[in-house]
Parts: C-alpha cells; structure tokens; sequence
C-alpha cells in the first residue's frame, strides 16, 4: 500500500451485481476427523518434530504452520490473543475448532441456513482455528461476513458494506479470498477506508496464472494499492516453489501456503484446498500476531507499517529480487525457510 487506491487495468462501475467470486479451488479432498495426524510436538526453534522438546500434543499443525514459522511468535507469547479477523467470504460453519471464536456475524446473502459452501470455514480455521488442528494465529477471534452464496459468489455492494462494516465493528484485520475481473470504484473507496482506519486489508492475487511470469492477470480488489496481495507458493519441507496456477503482475506483494492447504470444512469436518484463496489467510493471520505484538507492547501501529513488517518477513524463492508472482517473496517468522 502506499496510502492511495491507485489502480491498474480496467475500469468500471458499481452495481448490485458483479462478478466477484471466490477464485477456483483446485483439487479439495475431503478428511474426517478420525484422520487428522496426532502427536505432533513443537521444538524451541519454532519447527516442528515427532518427539517435540516440549512434550507430546494432541494438535496437528498443518504445514503452512511450520511454512509460516508462527510458532516463532507463539514461543514469545504473541498468538493473535485481543485481535479480531475479518473473513469476507461464504460464511464460518460452527467447527469444534473454531468454538467461541466468531465475535461478530453478519449474512448479506439472504441466506438463513448455516453455510453450505466450505471455502469460509477453511480460510477461518488457518487463521485462528484451535483444536484438532491449529491456526496461524489460534488465539484471534473472527468476523463472519457472509458475501458469498452457496455457489461462491456475490455482488458487489454486499462486499463494499461488509469492508465498511467490518471497520465500524472493530475488526483488526480483513481477510478476503475472494475477487473479480474488473475495477470498481466502491470497492477502491472502501479497502482505502480500511486502510486509513488502520485496518490491513489481506487479499488473494487469483487463480488465473498461466505460469508466466512475464504475462499479467488481473483481479479485483487485489489490484489496489491498498491491499496486500497474496500469490500461492507450496512449501514441501524441502523446497518452496511458486503455485503454477497464482496470478502474476505488479501489485502482487508476496506469497504463502496455497497448496494442499489442511484446514477446517463443513459439519465438523477437514479438507485440503489449493489456491491464493488458501495463501491469503496466512498471511492474515501473520498480520494478527504483528499487531498482538504491537498491542502487547502497547505500541501504535498503522496499516503501512504492518504491510512493512510482513515484506520485511519475506524470504527470495523465485526470481532474485521482487517478482510478479511471488513478489517481495514468502512470507515468514522462519528465519531458515
């Protein structure tokens, strides 16, 4: 961000309608709970191993975790504790995982019935979840805006209310897996809104790369400056590579874990998911235990310095230097990614 909404690509109006949608999962695998790894421990360093030199845990920590490197601030206390997410998305089903956690609920869908698409609840548990499996920043609490219908998408003025209101109920971060092809000027005034009331806006770069680094895709709200776009890596335990499939062009800041994401899904259950839809909340979650750190030392922060602090975290993985695929890079805690 650099304070203003500058935009590239096309432009356009509003409307009660657009094609704003989630970007396409790719490949979701369903798994029960009675499947989920146990006995997992975590070492002093932050990563994680079978014997865990603080004992034995009954919690999975998915990949991305370890991606991530969150438990480096968990080891310092900082675990989102007194920060409030905002996921703008198809609605947070009631998980064991994610009890008590959904401070806020707000459906613009029309819909009366708890969700029945699983992309929500997926993104709300790599946040925050805590329970079989565990969440970037476990300790935040959510904001359900349900903008997205059971076929993932939604217009464009329930989006642009869900920003405003988000801000107005005291949400700390925004959190949106979501985008369309085209610019929007509602949607530029509301995340430049967010943005001066010191609300990061967290977004997903798309799902329509080619691989190219070279050639650009565009989506909306990611576009704008005053959001931080997220592309999707895979990080292996090895190797961190760019996602084949995540956008590329000048606005993407970095990327995260956006392959084979494990995280929380409908009716109790748990699914993998790929895509920058998954990539995005951990870096939302990384945004969640910057400012607990922040409000914990009782230090003021703004919107620039937090999108400051998470490139200031990225690691090189793809082209020297910034890229248009990954950006400044991964974003992480993990000093030896």
């Amino acid at each position: 961000p650099s304070g203003t909404s500058g935009t590239s690509g096309p432009s356009g109006t509003s409307g009660t309608t657009g094609p704003f949608k989630i970007p396409e999962i790719h490949n979701p695998i369903p798994v029960d709970r009675d499947h989920i790894p146990r006995l997992i421990g975590i070492g002093a360093s932050g990563m994680f191993n079978a014997a865990g030199t603080t004992g034995t845990a009954t919690i999975y920590y998915p990949r991305g975790i370890t991606a991530v490197g969150a438990p480096v601030m968990w080891n310092q206390n900082f675990t989102g504790a007194g920060v409030v997410v905002a996921v703008i998305d198809t609605g947070i089903d009631n998980h064991p995982d994610l009890a008590n956690k959904v401070v806020v609920r707000k459906i613009y869908t029309g819909e009366t019935t708890t969700p029945v698409h699983p992309h929500g609840t997926h993104v709300a548990g790599t946040i925050a979840a805590n329970g079989a499996i565990r969440g970037v920043a476990y300790n935040a609490r959510l904001g359900d805006y349900r903008v997205l219908d059971s076929s993932g998408s939604g217009s464009i003025s329930n989006i642009v209310k869900a920003i405003y209101d988000a801000v107005a109920d005291g949400c700390h971060v925004i959190s949106m897996s979501l985008g369309g092809p085209t610019n929007y000027a509602p949607l530029a005034q509301a995340v430049t809104y967010a943005y001066n009331a010191n609300v990061p806006v967290i977004v997903a770069a798309g799902n329509e790369g080619d691989n190219n680094n070279f050639t650009n895709e565009y989506s909306y709200p990611a576009m704008y400056s005053t959001t931080t776009s997220v592309g999707a890596a895979d990080y292996n335990g090895k190797y961190t590579l760019p996602a084949p499939f995540s956008n590329s062009n000048a606005q993407v800041d970095c990327a995260s874990q956006g392959v084979s994401v494990l995280s929380t899904a409908l009716s109790g259950n748990y699914m993998y998911m790929s895509g920058t839809s998954m990539a995005t909340p951990h870096v939302s979650g990384i945004a969640a235990l910057l400012i607990n750190r922040y409000k914990a030392r009782n230090q003021r922060y703004t919107t620039q310095m937090i999108y400051n602090d998470i490139l200031a975290l990225c690691k090189d993985i793809y082209y020297l230097g910034r890229d248009n695929t990954t950006g400044r890079g991964f974003a992480t805690f993990n000093a030896t990614l």
